[in-house]
């Protein structure tokens, strides 16, 4: 049992290392006030009264055997529903620690009988609860996309959603795929010029040529997956494409960005496709010379 206790204290450890988690540092109690903790449903209602000045300890004891029961659940086979239910309760009591929730979202779809739809809420939540916090919208999203049990068309619009923020954002460390994440997304949805439209507006804020790069890059495969072919002349498209979305002259902007909107349009795309060639051979003829 022991032994079982610790492993579990290893396993989670080694998850939040991974995952680049930070412990949080030890935060001042606010004024002692007497609140009243709603727990998640699948906690069960019990009113429970604690001090908001003593919130984050009684959080800490409730994740501390919730590590245990972690444990327990993964090395013993005991039942896994006290993990479940005491990081729903790790988290409605100390509503200041990011930690739980998003542990939790990782660990329950690695628990026997469940899956990454019982991880949503503590998802849903840290979202609403840490907008900075960016790992949850990615997890979210990245499960929206991979499981088969939540994916659908409301569900990616609801992650395209809450990722719509990252994509044109400042935040720190958000990583470069949540944006074609928030793009692969949109399309998927069957909704190509919404995610055309993200991805031109985002490659007008980053100023990083590199990055602009493989923005362009990102329009060909949104391109591609709309069935658009251009043949032997998609390269030299995407070199003219570029050409004109770097131009100084705003009209030269936004006759790239009318193309694009304009072939992944099927009621537009025949013309479009004039234009593109038209294009493609102008930017042969120039790198030429």
């Amino acid at each position: 049992m022991v032994m079982n206790r610790l492993l579990g204290v290893l396993v989670l450890g080694a998850t939040c290392c991974l995952s680049g988690i930070q412990v949080s540092k030890l935060r001042a109690a606010p004024a002692v006030e007497e609140i009243y903790v709603k727990q998640p449903s699948s906690v069960g209602l019990i009113p429970r009264f604690c001090t908001a000045g003593y919130g984050a300890f009684a959080g800490s004891i409730s994740w501390v055997e919730t590590i245990f029961s972690f444990a327990n659940a993964t090395f013993s086979g005991e039942s896994p529903r006290p993990v479940v239910l005491g990081m729903h309760l790790s988290t409605a009591l100390d509503s200041l620690w990011p930690n739980p929730p998003l542990i939790a979202a990782w660990a329950v779809p690695q628990l026997k009988g469940f899956t990454t739809k019982d991880a949503l809420p503590f998802l849903k939540y840290g979202a609403e609860r840490f907008p900075t916090e960016w790992q949850f919208r990615l997890t979210w999203a990245q499960y929206v996309l991979d499981a088969r049990d939540i994916d659908s068309v409301k569900a990616r619009d609801s992650a395209s959603s809450i990722l719509l923020p990252l994509a044109s954002s400042s935040y720190n460390k958000v990583p470069q795929y949540a944006r074609n994440l928030a793009f692969t997304l949109m399309h998927k949805n069957g909704k190509p010029e919404e995610a055309m439209s993200l991805l031109l507006q985002t490659y007008a804020q980053v100023p990083d040529p590199m990055v602009r790069y493989q923005f362009r890059g990102k329009m060909g495969d949104l391109l591609w997956r709309n069935r658009v072919r251009l043949g032997t002349d998609s390269t030299d498209f995407l070199g003219g494409l570029g050409a004109l979305l770097e131009s100084k002259d705003p009209a030269e902007r936004r006759m790239a960005g009318q193309i694009l909107f304009d072939l992944v349009d099927s009621t537009r795309r025949e013309r479009a496709l004039v234009a593109a060639h038209q294009l493609a051979g102008e930017y042969a003829a120039y790198s030429k010379k």
